[in-house]
């Protein structure tokens, strides 16, 4: 499944996230049950990797791909460079740069070792590949990790974008991240945007790029038609 990620001041498209999912209907639909799943089967690696070759193998399908952001564990991929070397491949097999290809980091990633979590960032980062923070929000990162790391990207958890309009804690959070972004390079993506208040209020703070239903829900390539501009002409 893919989702738009998308200017949330013209709705241009910048590019797609890659979502994985598990059997249609089954426990392991959800991307984070297959990983428990694999973790406790110690195959962690084996799944992410395999998620990982397809959704470069279904970008085909895309008539406009954009930016790709895909989901990786902070080892792994880091730590195997053979396995950097196929994906440099499959990306010029694609006909995408090693920047159009941006690996998402969840935040929760820095928790135990923010230091060996960095190190294993800036390997991939050295390669060109496009970094990104995802879940930011949930309070693991801290502002030296951010700085230490400059992905290309800070991705705001849904959870801190839902009602964002009247939570002033929140405003606040937001337009730190988004001041330290613009210190050190990076834009901010908002996920999880479901309203015009949401998008409006993250344009308010300075947010350049969103993802969310408001803009379309996760779909097979193909089928995806991004929402026009409220302001556009149908």
């Amino acid at each position: 499944m893919f989702q738009p990620v998308v200017d949330l001041r013209t709705h241009d498209l910048l590019g797609h996230e890659a979502l994985s999912r598990g059997p249609a209907g089954s426990p392991l639909e959800l991307p984070r049950a297959m990983f428990r799943a694999s973790a406790e089967a110690g195959i962690s690696p084996d799944l992410d990797r395999a998620c990982r070759e397809n959704a470069l193998g279904a970008i085909r399908s895309l008539a406009t791909p954009g930016k790709v952001f895909v989901n990786v564990l902070p080892h792994g991929l880091a730590d195997d460079e053979a396995q950097q070397m196929e994906l440099l491949e499959a990306l010029h097999d694609v006909a995408l740069a090693p920047e159009d290809l941006v690996l998402e980091f969840s935040e929760r990633g820095a928790q135990r070792d923010p230091d060996d979590f960095a190190a294993c960032l800036g390997r991939l980062k050295a390669r060109g590949f496009g970094i990104a923070l995802d879940d930011i929000g949930t309070g693991y990162v801290s502002q030296p990790v951010i700085e230490e790391v400059r992905p290309d990207y800070l991705k705001l958890d849904a959870s801190l974008v839902r009602g964002i309009e009247d939570n002033m804690i929140k405003q606040e959070l937001i337009a730190s991240l988004i001041r330290i972004s613009a210190r050190i390079g990076s834009s901010v993506i908002g996920e999880g945007i479901e309203t015009l208040l949401e998008a409006q209020t993250l344009i308010d703070a300075g947010a350049q790029f969103g993802q969310g239903h408001l803009f379309s829900a996760p779909a097979p390539a193909g089928t995806i038609v991004v929402a026009p501009h409220p302001g556009q002409e149908h």
